[in-house]
């Protein structure tokens, strides 16, 4: 019953903390190397992507308690999934130019066919 769910949900939070705090531990730590040349308190400086990145899998996590209605769980995980996406495609240095390049197959760096051995 309740004691159960209370209790594995108690466990699950602190496993949960445990494993994000030995997380950040190591990336802060001397042998972590920055992103692009970043300082190795990357994670530390953006703290807002981190947070961002947690609540919108906790979103997620919470939505599957609507599971009786299982589209009201389904439709919003497909939106925060799709825009977690598109800010990672940006992140890493995507723009609308090079995905039309790439779908388009006009651009001859995503072409297997075009490439050199090194």
């Amino acid at each position: 019953g309740a004691y159960q769910t209370m209790s594995g949900l108690g466990f699950g939070f602190m496993s949960g903390a445990f494993s994000v705090v030995n997380i950040l531990a190591d990336s802060a730590g001397p042998g972590t190397v920055g992103i692009h040349g970043d300082s190795q308190h990357y994670f530390l400086q953006r703290w807002w992507a981190v947070a961002a990145v947690v609540v919108s899998h906790l979103i997620v996590s919470c939505l599957t308690f609507q599971n009786p209605e299982y589209v009201a769980s389904l439709v919003p995980t497909y939106i925060i999934l799709f825009l977690m996406g598109v800010w990672a495609f940006y992140t890493a240095g995507g723009s609308l130019r090079n995905l039309k390049l790439c779908l388009t197959c006009k651009d001859k760096d995503f072409l297997l066919a075009n490439h050199r051995p090194r």
